[in-house]
């Protein structure tokens, strides 16, 4: 037998010596009850009797264990009869015990008959020792069942948090080679050049690690300021970029991947809006037991777009990335700045990387 089928088994087996145990107990009290002759050997032949009762059980789990694959009505009639025929193997060797092995006394005649109630309890102690088997049973296969359970969400959720990663490499790389036509078309080849190899850059160091992996926020900075590095090409002095991040904060995970979209659309929409140019913040810090991260612009993107609305794929797709990752202990706000601008907040659990 295999460790973990020990493992499975020892519940059950204490059961079992339990059970035998009680019978053995009860019966010694009876017999002190009743006052009589030579209790100690009584005891002891009790003893013996009862191991053997711990050998059927035994018996009885190894044809139940080979016959799992059998309907669970058929497996408790099976149980059943093997209880009845337990019960009169168990009799006659409780018979052999006292009046054959060294008798200890003579059987005299009808002896079944005036032991009824021993075979009746002895019938119980099996069924009992049945019920508990299929008890056990039961609930391995609710546990079993929820582990699957389990086991089935979690793949769910992997398989969407993958869906709507990966969802974003289209939609940024449309982003960045409309860009680069526009230079191109513009006559602007040199910036060009060097946006083509920040682009490789950046794509190099995004393979470099497993994109659904939670990072640590420096390296996520790291990855954002990449990006940045290649709109900065794009755009000129038309873009400024602040940090506010707390050292302290550096070091707690967050989801790799995930401020990017938020400043493209801060770029894109504050940008998009605004013939003056704009400053991006990038912002970290503890709060109330949360991180806290934010993406801000002061543009004029935000007046068309009402309060709580997403402003494209990106902000819905960090919406649905947190969903599927930290169900509700994360969460994502997008409103207005006064008097103008834009503003996300993600609110993600504390996990140090």
């Amino acid at each position: 037998m295999s460790l973990n089928s020990l493992k499975r088994a020892s519940p059950l087996l204490l059961a079992t010596i339990g059970i035998w145990i009680l019978s053995w107990t009860v019966w010694a009290l009876d017999g002190a009850a009743l006052g009589m002759h030579r209790q100690f050997e009584i005891n002891a032949r009790g003893a013996v009797a009862d191991s053997s009762g711990i050998v059927l059980c035994g018996i009885m789990f190894l044809i139940l264990k080979r016959l799992e694959g059998l309907t669970p009505a058929l497996r408790g009639v099976i149980a059943l009869g093997m209880a009845v025929a337990a019960t009169w193997i168990f009799i006659v060797w409780l018979y052999c015990i006292y009046y054959v092995i060294y008798p200890m006394a003579e059987a005299g005649p009808n002896w079944i008959a005036r032991h009824a109630d021993t075979v009746v309890a002895i019938l119980w102690t099996f069924l009992a020792w049945c019920g508990v088997y299929f008890s056990l049973g039961f609930g391995k296969q609710l546990q079993e069942g929820e582990t699957r359970l389990r086991e089935a969400e979690a793949m769910a959720l992997d398989a969407q948090n993958r869906m709507l990663r990966y969802q974003l490499d289209p939609h940024f790389l449309f982003n960045i080679h409309s860009a680069l036509a526009t230079l191109i078309h513009d006559g602007r080849n040199e910036e060009a050049e060097r946006m083509v190899l920040a682009l490789s850059t950046f794509l190099r160091r995004s393979l470099e690690k497993d994109p659904l992996a939670q990072v640590s926020l420096a390296e996520e900075l790291d990855v954002t300021r990449e990006y940045l590095g290649i709109e900065a090409i794009r755009f000129g002095e038309r873009l400024s970029v602040v940090e506010r991040v707390d050292r302290d904060v550096e070091h707690i995970r967050a989801p790799s991947f995930i401020l990017q979209p938020l400043v493209e659309n801060a770029i894109k929409h504050g940008l998009g809006r605004s013939s003056r140019p704009i400053v991006v913040e990038i912002g970290a810090r503890r709060e109330d037991g949360a991180l806290e991260l934010w993406i801000e612009d002061d543009g004029e993107g935000a007046a068309a777009v009402p309060s709580g609305k997403t402003t494209g794929v990106g902000l819905e797709n960090v919406r649905r990335r947190l969903q599927a990752l930290y169900g509700g202990l994360a969460r994502v706000t997008a409103e207005p700045c006064a008097p103008r601008g834009y503003r996300v907040t993600l609110r993600l659990p504390l996990e140090a990387a």
